[in-house]
């Protein structure tokens, strides 16, 4: 059941959270953006394609 409810988490993030969180986190002068959304991405398991 948990790894259900994972494999969802995944695919939402991949298909609509992503974006949703570099828009309201994009800032040219921090470079933690960038980690946040490198941390996200191994959490969640995306692969650019």
């Amino acid at each position: 059941m948990y790894a259900a409810l994972y494999r969802l988490l995944c695919m939402a993030y991949a298909q609509i959270l992503r974006e949703l969180v570099q828009k309201a986190i994009e800032d040219p002068n921090s470079d933690w953006d960038d980690t946040v959304i490198t941390i996200l991405d191994k959490l969640f398991d995306y692969k650019e394609e």
